[in-house]
């Protein structure tokens, strides 16, 4: 946490379990599309 105590407005806290999951799955999604294009030189190619 900063020293002032301020978090920006645009944070969301998820304190329930299965949100949290939701929020990790959504990082598979991520994954596939940078994996896909890790053989061409500049991510624009993809």
């Amino acid at each position: 946490m900063p020293a002032c105590g301020l978090w920006p407005l645009l944070i969301e806290v998820r304190r329930i379990k299965y949100l949290n999951n939701l929020v990790e799955q959504d990082d598979q999604e991520i994954k596939l599309i940078t994996k896909s294009g890790l053989g061409f030189k500049s991510f624009e190619d993809t």
